[in-house]
């Protein structure tokens, strides 16, 4: 078992999402990620920059 990792990140580097943070068996994995909400997230900050 070995400890997984895997966030996302806006165009700025900030943590918008945290995908897994778990212990896992090697192997090959499957899970559903929503990218409406990331995306939302990510037009919201370019849009202050406008």
């Amino acid at each position: 078992m070995v400890r997984v990792v895997l966030k996302a990140y806006d165009i700025l580097r900030k943590e918008v999402s945290q995908l897994v943070n778990k212990s896992q068996a090697a192997g090959n994995y499957l899970f559903e990620f929503n990218s409406c909400l990331l995306a939302r997230q990510v037009t919201d900050l370019l849009s202050e920059f406008c």
